[in-house]
């Protein structure tokens, strides 16, 4: 998996760097995390890429992409989420459960979930 990711962020640079961040911020599952230290490796050993640039397309990206998440999930909601819940395979008493967390802990919870591994991409959600 990683020389396929070295691959596309040394064909596609910094558009590779946005799209994984841009998708991961949104709330797909993609190693956007992995892709910004490879890709920032890749400035430091091949200089290809400036660390400055990354930086700033990182950013960027991650910005619009939670932007993105938050608009899907704020427009689309429980609605949207019961519509397609076949494809997350979240049983009913698991949202239930993580609804009565948030409930009881509120922001803490998300707070708490952006910094633990895989439950980052449904944090903000």
């Amino acid at each position: 998996m990683l020389d396929s990711l070295r691959t596309l962020i040394a064909d596609y640079g910094y558009w590779a760097v946005a799209l994984a961040l841009l998708c991961e911020n949104a709330g797909l599952p993609v190693p956007g995390e992995t892709t910004l230290l490879l890709a920032s490796f890749l400035a430091y050993s091949e200089h290809k890429l400036h660390l400055g640039w990354i930086i700033v397309v990182g950013t960027c990206a991650a910005t619009i992409g939670d932007n993105i998440g938050y608009a899907i999930g704020h427009y689309g909601g429980r609605p949207l989420f019961e519509r397609y819940q076949h494809i997350s395979r979240v049983s009913k008493s698991t949202l239930e459960r993580g609804e009565r967390l948030f409930a009881r802990y509120g922001s803490f919870t998300v707070f708490f979930a952006r910094f633990v591994f895989g439950l980052r991409i449904f944090a903000g959600r």
